[in-house]
């Protein structure tokens, strides 16, 4: 039998990487009125062979990402793990409509506070860009294509689980982005131009020449 299990990871603190990149598009790309938010996960994708006893095969898995700095470290990071077989679901963690509520939560109290931090630390006046457009979520996964990464990681949890059989499917980032815009369509646009890179002034988060991005879902909120 085999197992899906998606491994979500994300820092407690704050996320000085997404930060820099929330403060690049909005105070140097141009996307202040329109981008509200982003958040950032480490993402992996496995398939394991179960061996007919999926609980016992969660437990050692779990025990593995404990052990393995690979995954996170327990002291800084949060993780949600999610894995399935046959029709039966099993989850460690938040589910990720929960994460999603709280981090819009976080970014409506911002936003409310009208207050927008620059590269110095300044606070400005923000811009109420929720006042006029929806609010869309976009899910980007931006993933390395040289799939050394991916067997690396497979073996690691080969040889924690015994040499059970391992695939690692994704080893990526996934990213998450806020933004004020009129449509759904508009939002998808949106996102691409703010992922793919394609000068130096144009996307910031995926670049074409040796990495891929699939825009999973953009939903209102």
């Amino acid at each position: 039998m085999k197992m899906d299990a998606q491994l979500l990871v994300w820092l407690k603190g704050t996320d000085l990487f997404a930060s820099t990149a929330f403060l690049t598009l909005v105070d140097k790309m141009g996307f202040a009125d329109r981008l509200a938010g982003i958040k950032r996960f480490d993402y992996f994708g496995f398939e394991v062979d179960t061996e007919d006893r999926p609980v016992e095969t969660i437990a050692s898995l779990q025990s593995v990402l404990d052990r393995q700095s690979t995954f996170y470290n327990r002291n800084k990071h949060a993780y949600s793990l999610q894995c399935g077989w046959g029709e039966t679901d099993h989850l460690e963690g938040p589910t990720r409509d929960e994460i999603q509520d709280r981090w819009i939560g976080e970014i409506s109290k911002t936003l409310q506070n009208q207050q927008v931090a620059d590269f110095g630390g300044k606070l400005s006046p923000g811009k109420g860009i929720f006042n006029e457009f929806k609010g869309f979520l976009a899910e980007v996964v931006v993933e390395d294509e040289d799939p050394s990464a991916r067997e690396s990681v497979a073996a690691k949890l080969r040889g924690g689980l015994g040499g059970v059989g391992v695939t690692c499917t994704n080893r990526a980032t996934l990213w998450w982005l806020a933004m004020a815009v009129p449509t759904k369509d508009e939002a998808g646009a949106l996102a691409r131009e703010i992922a793919v890179t394609t000068r130096r002034d144009s996307g910031l988060l995926m670049n074409p020449n040796y990495q891929s991005a699939e825009f999973v879902s953009v939903k209102e909120f």
